[in-house]
């Protein structure tokens, strides 16, 4: 909130539905359910046995405080403490609260205790079980320091706003910067003074002495460090934990979810006995990038290449620098270069239409010289009794490589496309007709020797399908960019050049990026290279990948002792307790004796007794003999428990095996219990495990040992899978660095290329970067703690970090550029904040609140970096500025609340002032009371303090809609909003920038639809994100935050609607969008509807004289519609009044300026916007035509001529 005046308190309150939902309610409990929902059980229990029977109403507002707090206390670690008293002071779950007040009362029932399914509902468990079997078979989707007081009483007396004369500006911003450095430990208090009142300040300021040092260590950081990351003087960053946080969209509610995300990993590190030296792993991971995107290594099935950009001569007109991906080029269009930075392979099956069709297009992207290398893989029938006589797919093989003998590939699949033309349009192709065309055109070659049996033309003919079966894509047709799967409806469909562009713009960012780095130069093989990226795995198994996304993660940060022996005991831990027992008993084998840190920690969840089990257990220990990088365990979740401790079992020696056999051996002697005919023979008594011993086993060591080993920890692995796994016995599943990836299918075969995907995709995601940083760490390099750090901090970092590049600013040996405020308490975890900033800019103003806010909440690091401008011409803030937001609730002397409060005293009181506030970009602010003129306020005129109050109304749902196959906005589309029981509340239209649109809502689950009529006839909803539920008729949207929500819509034209124009043809009158192409008819109005705005009380009477004019000269009605932005509370207060007297309809409309548009700070220039840009948005779509009145006018005339006016199909006249 951001005001400009002096003895205004500016109060920022909810109205007074939504303040009681939440004064009624124990926040307390929705914090707990948010961290962990065994905690809000607890927490509920431990409140109802501690004050039993106690008569809430009766209870002051502290003293609910300091029961819920005291109870929490008992909960949660200091730091999420510290959380939950922050989010109880800025009222950040009052959204979901209200969310569920609204819920239960639109889906009530005649119960204590209901549910809803997918729209079906109930009372009782057994409805509720029916319920959920039937929703698992959807589909689915994917200290002040003297000196300052005094100054402040000095300013606090002269109450007077000098002139400051040019000269005395230029050094503003520095002088600044140096009595901030000149505070210390009170820079913050002293940033926060000069910012927030610079008006009060600037005389006095101009006298500070800039120290030589300062200046040099200043400018220096801005030349050789701020520069590199990419700021300029003057301009202003914040950083947490190395997250770099947009200033100008930054809320308070979006900043405590970052903060209370980082709180966990600091905290999680800071238990694992690191404080402040995690950073480094925070700000080597790129957790940004997008995960579920990986490419297959294609080479081993040898593509039957087309061309080769490299060398061949067609493309030597071409220059063939990688560098020439930096320079500008033609949107849409593919840089000829001439290196192979693009492959497009086709696995195709020429049997089905489909695959002929992208034949042919391979062949035509070929002969126009698109700068891409095509290669084609055939995934034809495999079985041998099949051939060319009888199987199109075969045959076009088969006469492909007839052709090729004689002709260059890409000439022989001309001919064969040129063959193949007339039957484009046959959705089947009889192998007849292929015979037919050779014999004519090839009467001298023995059409059975091409095309039958043992044909020696059978070449690649079992390539593309092993590659699709090794790979794990899925079935032909398939193309691939760089290895990337290209979507099968793009392709398939009649988007395929759209698809491949879009494929392509996102790999040329990419190559651009390495290009950049220098990792893509000219002297690499660049084919060879783009395979060799992390990215690129062997296979691509859909169920690993996806799981690998979903963050189903252990928490492995508990660093209590194992003290348990007995199962009964440990079945009596917690969830985290068992983790850290099952992780402290774990034994591994490697590949080889190495103790540096793994990146890969893998333990396999299998029943031995088992075929399925012994299975994925082979496949997991022979992938070590290409991964030296991982160490496996393996967790014991048998069908039948008691053969785990029956001597000689397959369970108890390979448990024996993995803990007293060196790493070599017990790999190979587990490979050998596992493989299926060894364990088949050893489990019906034909084989004994001794003559399955391996080379340099002493045999008769390993038998004593293994009868001293203790059984009953084994048994731990049971009760593990169950309880905190939740899988079944005899359930197979891997744990890669705490995330569970399973369980899988009894029918799925578990390969080693599986096992390899899961070390590839994990190390992408960064193992091998904090493997390598905790070897630096690690003293201890005899033992296998080091890999337990790697997996231990792999787990946090991906459960609980922002996914997001992170940037750590590197200030040299600059020390007097900055300001270091260290964390009070060294006992705790501490939060990294870097605040890059000119001292006096509007960011200053707020993120000196912030600071100072996060300094009182949290345990944290703050820097502060000055960047100041080095010449001013003008002064530089001419705004006083209040941030309103309490590091805790405070309380009166009654035990009420204290509300938060803007408050501004001593302004000078000669000056002209206006108060505003600067809401979250989600929220609709409207002021309910003030006594006097907000925008013309003079101290020396007023006799008493100035109070406002202001009032949210609504938090907006944005979003933006595209059409699904032009990518375009669909301009003029209408949505409606509301609620199942209301489904027409509010309705706009979608904008042709950006695809916006904007609608008003507030806490609670709401229900956006296309609008019935022209909107619902062509257009369905395609997709969408960032929503609940997968119904395409009605999107269910939660707003649960006083952040809002921004959603992303894709609409596609309905079957037959394909060419039908969305915007209105002539004769038809939809909404006020409509004069676009209005029809030449003059058409009859019966309201005559006018819009205005004023903001002041001085254009407000205006704004009443004019109204009153219109009213006067007409004899139709008239309806007047208001901008309620900037309208006071009097003004609105005596509309009603007006309306009645004079006869006249009202409304006011609002609309929130869009935080993707530039934000203008002059208010005439906000409020011109609203007069000329969004004209189509502010006004409900049924209204026809409006007349824009200036407040200012005097009406004379009937304005029904104006409404009735032929505009001749402009939109505005």
């Amino acid at each position: 909130m951001q005001p400009h005046d002096d003895n205004i308190v500016g109060l920022l309150e909810m109205n007074s539905r939504f303040a009681k939902k939440y004064r009624g309610t124990l926040l307390d409990i929705e914090f707990m359910a948010k961290e962990d929902e065994q905690l809000f059980w607890r927490f509920i229990s431990q409140t109802a046995d501690k004050c039993p029977g106690r008569d809430w109403s009766q209870v002051s507002d502290e003293k609910k405080y300091e029961t819920g707090i005291e109870q929490a206390s008992k909960m949660l670690s200091p730091p999420l403490l510290d959380l939950l008293k922050l989010s109880l002071s800025l009222r950040v779950y009052s959204p979901t609260v209200q969310l569920f007040h609204q819920t239960g009362a639109d889906y009530a029932m005649p119960c204590t205790a209901f549910f809803d399914v997918h729209g079906v509902r109930g009372c009782n468990v057994g409805e509720l079980e029916k319920a959920m079997e039937s929703a698992h078979e959807r589909k689915n989707y994917i200290d002040s320091s003297d000196h300052i007081e005094a100054f402040k009483m000095h300013l606090m007396e002269s109450q007077e706003l000098g002139p400051t004369k040019q000269w005395q500006l230029q050094d503003l911003s520095f002088q600044a910067a140096q009595r901030v450095i000149n505070e210390g430990e009170n820079a913050l208090e002293a940033l926060s003074q000069l910012s927030q009142d610079f008006p009060l300040h600037a005389r006095s300021l101009s006298r500070q002495v800039v120290h030589q040092e300062v200046r040099r260590d200043i400018e220096l950081n801005q030349k050789n460090h701020l520069s590199d990351a990419g700021l300029e003087p003057g301009e202003s960053a914040l950083y947490l934990n190395g997250l770099n946080l947009d200033m100008d969209s930054l809320d308070l509610f979006q900043l405590f979810n970052i903060i209370r995300q980082e709180e966990l990993v600091s905290t999680g590190f800071f238990n694992l006995g690191f404080r402040r030296d995690y950073l480094p792993i925070l700000t080597n991971i790129d957790l940004s990038e997008e995960k579920n995107k990986y490419a297959v290594d294609y080479r081993s099935a040898y593509p039957m290449f087309l061309n080769n950009l490299d060398t061949d001569v067609r493309y030597k007109h071409w220059r063939n620098s990688v560098k020439l991906l930096l320079e500008p080029y033609y949107p849409g269009m593919i840089r000829p270069i001439a290196r192979n930075l693009f492959t497009l392979i086709f696995v195709l099956d020429p049997a089905h239409e489909d695959s002929r069709k992208l034949l042919k297009m391979a062949h035509t992207l070929f002969e126009h010289e698109v700068p891409l290398r095509i290669g084609l893989l055939f995934a034809v029938e495999s079985n041998e009794a099949v051939n060319g006589t009888n199987d199109v797919g075969v045959a076009i093989l088969n006469l492909l490589n007839f052709l090729a003998v004689d002709n260059a590939y890409h000439d022989a699949l001309r001919i064969v496309v040129e063959m193949l033309e007339p039957y484009q349009t046959h959705s089947r192709l009889d192998p007849t007709h292929i015979k037919t065309w050779f014999e004519k055109n090839y009467d001298d070659a023995d059409y059975n020797e091409v095309f039958g049996s043992n044909s020696p033309y059978d070449t690649g003919r079992t390539t593309g399908r092993a590659f699709l079966e090794e790979t794990g894509i899925g079935n032909a047709p398939k193309v691939l960019l760089n290895g990337f799967v290209l979507d099968d409806a793009g392709v398939i469909g009649d988007k395929f050049e759209e698809t491949l562009m879009l494929e392509v713009i996102r790999v040329t960012q990419e190559l651009q990026k390495a290009v950049m780095r220098g990792a893509l130069h000219d002297q690499v093989n660049v084919g060879k290279w783009i395979m060799e990226q992390k990215h690129v795995v062997p296979r691509q198994n859909k169920r690993i990948i996806d799981a690998l996304s979903q963050k189903n993660i252990l928490d492995l940060t508990d660093i209590s002792e194992c003290k348990v022996d007995s199962l009964s005991d440990f079945a009596k831990l917690k969830d985290s307790e068992k983790i850290r027992c099952i992780a402290k008993k774990m034994a591994y084998v490697k590949k080889t004796d190495d103790h540096s840190a793994m990146p890969l920690t893998l333990w396999v969840v299998a029943d031995l007794d088992s075929e399925h089990g012994r299975q994925i257990v082979y496949s997991a220990i022979k992938s070590l003999k290409r991964n030296s990088m991982t160490r496996l365990g393996i967790i014991m979740n048998p069908t039948n428990p008691t053969t785990l401790c029956e001597e000689n079992s397959i369970p108890s020696l390979v448990n024996a095996a993995m803990r007293l056999l060196p790493h070599t051996q017990a790999k190979q002697f587990i490979t050998k219990l596992v493989k299926e005919n060894f364990a088949n023979d050893l489990r019906n008594g034909a084989t004994k495990w001794e003559d399955l011993a391996v080379g340099g086993m002493d045999v008769n060591k390993f038998e004593n040992e293994k009868r001293l080993l203790n059984c009953e920890p084994l048994k731990f692995d049971g009760v593990f899978v169950r309880d905190v796994l939740k899988l079944s016995p005899g359930e197979r599943a891997f744990i890669a660095n705490g995330i569970i990836v399973g369980p899988f299918d009894e029918q799925e075969t578990i390969i080693e290329s599986d096992v390899e995907l899961i070390a590839r995709i994990v190390d992408s995601r960064g193992s091998s970067v904090i493997a390598s940083q905790i070897d630096k760490w690690s003293a201890d390099s005899g033992s296998d703690s080091p890999s337990d750090l790697v997996m231990q901090s792999f787990a946090l970092v991906l459960k609980h970090g922002v996914n997001r590049k992170r940037t750590f600013v590197n200030l040299g040996k600059y020390k007097n550029s900055a300001v270091t405020l260290s964390a009070e308490d060294n006992d705790r975890a501490a939060l990294n904040i870097v605040a890059v900033l000119d001292p006096l800019s509007r960011s200053a103003q707020k993120l000196s609140a912030i600071l100072q806010l996060l300094r009182k909440s949290i345990n944290c690091d703050v820097k502060i970096v000055l960047n100041p401008i080095p010449k001013l011409s003008e002064l530089p803030l001419k705004r006083f500025y209040r941030y309103v937001a309490m590091p805790e609730i405070q309380f009166d002397k009654s035990g009420k609340i204290v509300e938060n409060q803007a408050r501004f005293n001593n302004l000078p009181p000669k000056q002209l002032l206006t108060l505003s506030v600067h809401s979250p970009d989600a929220w609709m602010v409207e002021s309910v009371f003030a006594e006097y003129d907000l925008d013309n306020i003079r101290m020396e005129q007023v006799s008493s303090n100035i109070v406002a109050l202001f009032s949210l109304e609504h938090i907006l749902l944005e979003g933006h809609c595209f059409d699904e196959v032009s990518g375009s906005p669909p301009r003029g589309l209408q949505f409606v909003l509301g609620t199942s029981s209301q489904p027409s509340q509010f309705d706009t239209i979608v904008m042709a920038n950006l695809g916006y649109f904007q609608l008003k809502a507030n806490p609670g689950a709401w229900l956006l639809q296309l609008r019935e009529g022209k909107s619902s006839e062509i257009y369905t909803i395609a997709s969408h994100r960032n929503t609940e539920g997968d119904e395409d008729s009605a999107i269910l949207v939660l707003i649960d935050s006083f952040s809002g929500r921004t959603i992303r819509v894709h609409v596609s034209k309905r079957k037959g609607m394909e060419q039908r124009s969305f915007l209105p043809e002539e004769g038809e009158s939809d909404g006020i969008w409509n004069s676009i192409s209005k029809s030449f008819i003059a058409e009859k109005y019966d309201v005559i509807n006018v819009f205005s705005l004023a903001s002041g009380q001085l254009y407000e009477r205006f704004l009443n004289i004019m109204m009153v004019s219109v009213v006067k000269n007409t004899k139709k009605p008239v309806k007047f519609w208001l901008l309620k932005n900037y309208l006071s509370p009097h003004f609105k207060g005596s509309l009603p009044l007006l309306s009645r007297k004079y006869g006249f309809d009202y409304a006011l409309v609002e609309y929130k300026w869009p935080r993707w548009l530039h934000q203008q700070k002059e208010k005439h220039r906000v409020m011109w916007g609203y007069k000329i840009l969004f004209l189509d948005v502010l006004f409900p779509l049924d209204v026809q035509k409006i007349i824009f009145v200036d407040a200012d006018q005097v009406v004379r005339a009937d304005l029904m001529e104006l409404m009735e006016l032929d505009l001749g199909g402009a939109p505005y006249g």
